[in-house]
């Protein structure tokens, strides 16, 4: 990017201003973009457990604060992010609080990194990441004791070194090997220490990588791997094969068979049960055949599967409040795409259809054969831009989801606190008008209704609960009705 963007937003959901800048000269380069908003989880009301009704339009807020800042000089690499969510919050879980609770995320990261080449075929890259991340920040004190005093204050630092060898074997082919070392230091502020009695833990792991890539005007060819132990479980192993054939100037395939290996975070391993965790493991194989019927329109099927090995899921039992591993999850289906950018047109549809399989976790059996809990079976996208004039765009966009089944708490009953549900399926349609050069050259505005047939869309509990207590079950939480807004920007080259 060599210039500068500004824009405004203003709906009733949301408001914001938003900016994006970055030029080039030479073999520098640099980029900024950033983001002050403020926003309202949704503007239909919610009524909790026990019937009392609240508008969650004031009572339930979202103001995110956002920087990303990115510097290139030949082949050194900066990068800086400030991510800033602070949110107010009064529908609490189960039951409506009595004031505002303030519940906050701040996020801040830097990643260097510099290619030294030894050669025309060889290169070096040292690579340093730091995070440090403050989740789910309460200070319950400051509200008056909403929560009865709950304060929870802690402090994780995510640190990454690697180092990365790549060799060019030919124009097409290339080969990289790397290591990895990572640590991660949790720190609690809050007075409330650790389930082991300490105020620290730690976290670390080292791994080596190596993917060898090749390419040519018909093939692409990706082979990769990686090997991890880490200081809490034993050594994994994860392959990834990649491979995209073009059968004809019209016709391609490409299949996928990956694993990916996720170990712990520190705060699973804080609220572990008392048998402990283990990494989960994910298996997908992806099988996709596209083609191009024209110049302009073109399509695609690609069918997968997925499953996970020792998923780790917090369990709400009563008896359990933890993160426990289950045996193993997975899904399996399709998805079909047709795009056509015709000069005038742009037509996109999408549809997709799942069915769980394998599921041994007891919190998503959703007891309906193949289905979820919380997640719709079927979706189906459609998108549709038209160009009315050179400086002027009409866009919608209609989206339908099939019914799905989730829990609803029910506080005419003791045991289970919670009763399974059928969630109607929902059909979203949205509208957005884009007028380029509006009262000035580098000027534009756009206008749009969100939502526009005001469905009620109510989000259900995608888990079954067997505490007892009011807090182990949610009434549905309401999504947004209809939203107007509307969008002012500016923007110069340099």
């Amino acid at each position: 990017m060599r210039g500068a963007k500004i824009d405004s937003d203003l709906g009733q959901m949301s408001q914001g201003i938003s900016f994006a800048t970055g030029n080039q000269n030479g073999e520098t380069e640099w980029n900024a973009i950033g983001m002050l908003a403020q926003g309202q989880r949704s503007n239909q009301s919610y009524t909790d457990a026990q019937g009392q009704i609240i508008n969650i339009s004031t009572a339930s807020l979202q103001n995110p604060t956002f920087f990303d800042f990115g510097y290139k000089h030949q082949d050194f690499e900066f990068r800086a992010v400030s991510d800033d969510y602070r949110t107010k919050d009064q529908t609490g879980t189960g039951v409506n609080l009595p004031e505002p609770l303030n519940l906050d995320f701040h996020l801040l990261s830097v990643d260097i990194k510099n290619r030294f080449r030894l050669s025309d075929k060889f290169s070096l890259t040292p690579e340093y990441i730091i995070k440090r991340d403050e989740s789910w920040k309460l200070n319950d004190l400051l509200g008056g004791g909403t929560l009865g005093g709950v304060n929870y204050d802690r402090i994780n630092i995510h640190q990454v070194l690697r180092l990365k060898f790549d060799w060019t074997l030919a124009p097409n082919q290339s080969l990289s090997i790397g290591t990895e070392s990572l640590q991660d230091n949790s720190e609690d502020r809050s007075q409330t220490p650790f389930n082991d009695g300490s105020t620290l833990l730690t976290y670390s792991s080292w791994s080596t990588f190596a993917q060898y890539e090749y390419s040519s005007d018909r093939t692409s060819v990706y082979l990769g791997a990686r090997y991890e132990t880490s200081s809490q479980f034993h050594p994994e192993f994860v392959p990834r094969i990649n491979l995209v054939q073009r059968f004809s100037p019209s016709w391609y395939g490409k299949l996928l068979f990956s694993q990916a290996f996720r170990p712990t975070s520190t705060e699973n391993l804080n609220s572990a049960a008392s048998t402990g965790l283990s990494p989960e493991k994910a298996e997908t194989y992806e099988a996709e055949i596209g083609h191009d019927w024209s110049s302009t329109l073109s399509s695609s099927l690609n069918i997968f599967k997925t499953t996970v090995l020792n998923p780790i899921i917090y369990s709400n039992d009563s008896s359990i409040l933890s993160y426990i591993n289950f045996p193993g999850t997975g899904t399996e289906g399709f998805e079909f795409e047709v795009q056509d950018k015709s000069p005038n047109l742009f037509s996109y549809l999408g549809f997709s259809y799942y069915e769980g399989i394998d599921n041994q976790v007891s919190l998503y059996n959703s007891g309906k054969g193949s289905e979820l809990l919380g997640i719709p079976q079927t979706k189906l996208v459609l998108l549709e831009t038209y160009k009315l004039s050179q400086t002027q765009s009409l866009t919608a966009v209609l989206v339908w989801n099939s019914s799905y089944h989730g829990y609803d708490y029910d506080p005419t009953q003791t045991a289970p606190a919670t009763t399974l549900v059928s969630a109607p399926e929902n059909t979203l349609l949205n509208l957005h008008f884009r007028q380029q050069d509006f009262l000035c050259k580098h000027c534009e505005a756009d206008l749009g209704v969100a939502n526009v047939l005001n469905q009620t869309v109510k989000f259900y509990q995608p888990f079954n609960s067997n505490n007892n207590s009011i807090s182990s079950g949610n009434p549905p939480i309401p999504g947004y009705g209809r939203d107007i807004y509307a969008r002012f920007g500016y923007s110069v080259n340099f």
